[in-house]
């Protein structure tokens, strides 16, 4: 029986994860004690300049679990141990395997594939993520924050090392459909901060009705840290499954020469048969204060009327400069769809 070996990029160890949750009350415990204590302890005050110190403490904890460390894959037939994860040993029998896409969640479409590990005496599953490893077409959940990445290759010698190779994709298919999301860069974002928008609001309007009134009794304090440490739990947490929710997924499909798009709701936003339509390649350059990126578009334009579809991948094969540079897709394709659509269209347009 041969083993495999395959080398990892994980970000943060399992258990400092379930501690994200717990952080919060590290930094608003002391600070809701301290604006809860009555005007009568003055020597309070002194301690003032130290409340931040909770607050660095967990912004340090945060960037350390976001660092990238390497951990080790290791496979002997249903036996798998991972190294390097956690300080507890983390092996045993695989009794299943789900692989399911892998969606980034500030985008909403599947950058690849992920596959969860269920090993025998382990309360938690392994989630394994492949950037650009085609997903299943039929998955009853999706992957968002995988605890560690492969490349395409290794992560298809693990599932074909524990005997779950995945079906192939037909590339010849009369009929091809691909899931694309529409692409709103400042929509998603305002959308994504809405609830946190309005918890400031709150505290704002609550702070100029009843706050200084309040603030003038030593209960009074008391409620105004309840009422402010709630809205603030509250605003976060709203924040945050707002932006891990899927977002609407359109079809396009690709019919004996002919393309057709249709919303989630079944109704037509483009049309155009073979022949009525031609293909070309743009490039979308993506810059923020970090640097920037190029990205590579598929215009099909027929009278007049464009439909851009583009891929979120910085993978450096995508870095065309000979193709032109345009406004921002409409639409988001897979990752893992890209080839398979560039295909179809120059197969069957």
């Amino acid at each position: 029986m041969q083993t495999l070996e395959i080398a990892a990029q994980a970000y943060g160890r399992a258990s400092s994860r379930r501690l994200y949750w717990l952080l919060p009350l590290v930094v608003f415990a002391p600070a809701l004690a301290f604006v809860s204590m009555p005007e009568r302890v003055p020597d309070m005050a002194r301690f003032a300049p130290f409340m931040s110190i909770p607050a660095i403490a967990v912004m340090v904890f945060m960037f350390a679990g976001m660092r990238h460390r390497q951990i080790g894959i290791v496979v002997k037939g249903r036996f798998v141990a991972v190294k390097g994860w956690q300080r507890a040993p983390y092996e045993g029998n695989v009794v299943n395997v789900e692989v399911v896409p892998w969606v980034m969640p500030s985008l909403g479409v599947a950058q690849g594939a992920a596959a969860y590990l269920q090993l025998e005496g382990q309360s938690q599953a392994l989630c394994v993520g492949a950037w650009g490893y085609a997903p299943p077409a039929h998955a009853s959940r999706s992957a968002r924050n995988p605890d560690c990445f492969v490349d395409a290759k290794a992560f298809s010698s693990l599932l074909a090392a524990l005997g779950e190779e995945q079906p192939s994709v037909d590339q010849h298919a009369r009929q091809t459909r691909f899931t694309v999301i529409r692409h709103k860069v400042l929509g998603d974002a305002f959308g994504s901060m809405v609830w946190w928008f309005g918890t400031m609001a709150f505290l704002g309007l609550f702070g100029a009705l009843a706050g200084e009134k309040l603030m003038q009794h030593p209960w009074g304090q008391a409620a105004v840290g309840i009422v402010s440490l709630v809205a603030i739990g509250f605003g976060l947490a709203k924040t945050f499954i707002r932006s891990q929710r899927e977002k609407p997924k359109c079809e396009l499909t690709i019919a004996d020469g002919a393309v057709t798009l249709r919303d989630p709701k079944g109704k037509t936003v483009w049309t155009a048969a073979q022949g009525a339509f031609t293909t070309t390649h743009g490039t979308y350059r993506f810059t923020t204060k970090y640097g920037s990126h190029l990205f590579p578009i598929l215009l099909l334009a027929k009278s007049g009327e464009t439909l851009r579809l583009g891929v979120w991948d910085t993978q450096p094969q995508w870095q065309n400069a000979e193709a032109p540079l345009g406004p921002a897709p409409r639409y988001l394709v897979a990752t893992p769809d890209w080839e398979r659509l560039k295909a179809a269209l120059w197969q069957q347009g």
